[in-house]
């Protein structure tokens, strides 16, 4: 396949069916990275009502599946052991890298992904490595259900041109204010109904990101503490779950699960131990000191 003519051609077809975005194409070099880009955007805004032909999916097909290739993989195998469970490890990376029954994705409520060309949300992330297919699926899915996704919910869908063969898509919540209650239960849902559906779809390996720490703003250090204590109490009420893989792909998130771990390591050997404190890059996302 020669991929400059494959992503020349797919740009071509994009602009036809949207003509007023010929004029900011045109000021794009003329680079493969920088066509790669443009390609990416225009997939990125594509509108469910404007569907591209058979055509357009078989270059899109080569070329994902190609770039798909190149990454490298990576297994729950291959990873460390987390001495909180057999079933638990944790993968400081690209999830787009991970090969597992399915990826979680840390949707929005309409499940079309991120409309942002080239946003670097892993919603948009998914959808851009995944293929267009992903969001006429998802469309198709909100149709039925004639109403936004809630939070908390779990939708699976193909994965398409990702290592993992399947999506479960989520809905995170949103802080916009104090951090409530209610907020750590509505991102424990998501862990916990992930895992259900997982379960029931008879997934042996999924994939979480840091779910809600990006732009909905739940602080990485609470989520943590959120995220690892529903996967571990759903893994002892279910010992059939299937094998979980956190991705951390910020330095901050890494530093966070790594407190929440060593704190809940801390208190299984020494239970009246006062827990150790989190740093500062964990708690409020600046760079910690080197």
């Amino acid at each position: 396949m020669d991929r400059a003519a494959a992503v020349s051609k797919m740009i071509e077809m994009l602009l036809d069916a949207t003509p007023s975005l010929k004029g900011q194409a045109g000021q794009f070099y003329d680079s493969y990275e920088a066509q790669r880009l443009l390609l990416r955007g225009l997939m990125n805004m594509c509108q469910v009502k404007r569907r591209p032909g058979d055509e357009f999916f078989t270059l899109q097909d080569e070329l994902l599946s190609a770039e798909r290739d190149e990454r490298p993989s990576v297994t729950f195998e291959q990873l460390p052991r987390n001495p909180l469970s057999s079933k638990i490890r944790i993968y400081r990376g690209d999830i787009l890298n991970v090969k597992a029954d399915a990826i979680v994705n840390a949707a929005n409520s309409s499940l079309l992904g991120c409309f942002i060309a080239g946003h670097n949300c892993i919603d948009n992330c998914i959808h851009s490595a995944a293929g267009l297919q992903l969001r006429f699926e998802c469309n198709e899915i909100m149709q039925k259900a004639g109403h936004p996704a809630s939070v908390g919910c779990a939708v699976v869908t193909s994965g398409y041109n990702l290592k993992a063969p399947h999506v479960i898509h989520t809905v995170g919540p949103n802080i916009s204010g104090p951090l409530e209650p209610r907020d750590r239960e509505d991102l424990a849902s998501c862990y916990k109904n992930c895992l259900d559906r997982a379960l029931q779809s008879g997934f042996r390996s999924v994939a979480f990101p840091c779910i809600s720490t990006g732009a909905f703003s739940f602080p990485h250090t609470e989520a943590a503490e959120v995220a690892i204590p529903a996967v571990l109490d759903h893994i002892n009420a279910h010992p059939e779950d299937p094998d979980v893989i956190f991705v951390v792909f910020d330095k901050v998130d890494a530093e966070a699960y790594d407190y929440v771990i060593k704190n809940l390591m801390d208190k299984r050997l020494h239970p009246d131990k006062k827990p150790t404190e989190a740093r500062l890059s964990a708690l409020w996302n600046v760079k910690a000191p080197k």
